[in-house]
């Protein structure tokens, strides 16, 4: 009678060890789109809002932070984001800066507020901005820039930031940029789950190998 040895079942389980890590592995970069590899890529570096449109991975120079003109947030009332105001080219785009940013932005806008009114003569601070680019379907977001280019406009327009005309839409970018976000997974995400994909592969290869060189032994043996 042929029996099967223990050394054969844990060659076995070895085996479908390191598959169900590959699968694993795959699944998860399969779920964050394969983000990682446009985070080592980096974003495309965009000074026109023409290069800005729905999905591209994008870094932008904010020299400049006009306003912060929104909130958003959680269930529990805790803010998740902030929307703000920044030039790019000759149009201004919407960007949604995650809450942890709040530092950084409100130094910005800060900065910005007093330099176009003449109190600085000088711009020190500036922030790079790397995020994916969004087209902004919800209306009540896009209408926060609205209001403010109305309530705004004139002011811009005294102050030679921005040329009069009748209609400030011009200016608008339709495409919201959202900060930190490759895809559809925040870049810590990416690079987070990636990790452990990469580790994941790893752990496959270091098992294949050990049953390749016969570790988990595999043959049968006669008995009687």
């Amino acid at each position: 009678m042929i029996e099967v040895t223990a050394m054969h079942n844990k060659r076995g389980f070895a085996i479908l060890r390191a598959v169900a890590a590959v699968v694993a592995a795959a699944a998860i970069l399969f779920a964050t789109g394969f983000a990682i590899a446009r985070v080592i890529r980096g974003g495309e570096t965009v000074t026109d809002t023409s290069a800005l449109v729905n999905g591209a991975y994008v870094e932008i120079d904010a020299v400049f932070i006009m306003d912060i003109v929104g909130e958003e947030r959680s269930a529990g009332g805790d803010i998740t984001a902030y929307y703000a105001i920044v030039p790019v080219g000759d149009q201004f785009v919407t960007v949604r800066f995650p809450a942890s940013w709040r530092d950084s932005i409100v130094t910005l806008r800060d900065a910005s507020m007093a330099y176009l009114t003449g109190e600085s003569s000088t711009m020190p601070y500036h922030i790079l901005v790397t995020g994916t680019g969004r087209t902004l379907t919800d209306e009540s977001v896009a209408q926060l820039t609205v209001d403010w280019f109305n309530e705004n406009g004139a002011r811009m327009v005294e102050s030679g930031v921005i040329a009069e005309v009748d209609d400030y839409s011009v200016y608008l970018c339709p495409v919201l940029l959202d900060a930190d976000r490759v895809g559809n997974v925040s870049v810590t995400a990416a690079v987070t789950l990636s990790v452990i994909a990469g580790v994941l592969l790893v752990y496959a290869v270091v098992e294949f190998t050990l049953v390749g060189v016969g570790v988990y032994g595999g043959k049968e043996r006669r008995r009687g």
